[in-house]
């Protein structure tokens, strides 16, 4: 029974990392390359209520930023809680890992007030 429950801990141990290394998004929870691969860069445009646009200063918001979170959803519901005049914030994804291609996704603030 103890040499079943240790190979079970062990398989469980070595094969999620291995699972997880085939994951969509990386670094992915549970993986080895939890805290060694680069994040997806990611670029911010606001849209403000009186059709100017501007971009963020990322660094200025997130200056130690950590792997484990999506800034990606973070950031924009920030923004549109905190800035007023804010129409709409636009997430741009930048593959820093593969290199191929973009993502964007366009976050729509409520009104304040």
């Amino acid at each position: 029974m103890k040499r079943a429950f240790v190979l079970v801990w062990l398989a469980f141990q070595i094969g999620l990392p291995i699972a997880m290394l085939f994951a969509e998004y990386r670094p992915a929870p549970f993986g080895w390359q939890m805290y060694s691969a680069t994040r997806n860069e990611s670029e911010f445009r606001i849209e403000w209520r009186n059709d100017s646009v501007s971009t963020l200063d990322f660094a200025a918001i997130v200056p130690r930023p950590r792997a484990e979170l999506d800034y990606s959803v973070l950031v924009p519901r920030h923004v549109c809680g905190h800035f007023q005049g804010v129409r709409s914030v636009v997430v741009t994804e930048l593959d820093a890992i593969g290199g191929e291609g973009t993502r964007s996704s366009r976050y729509e603030c409520e009104p304040h007030g």
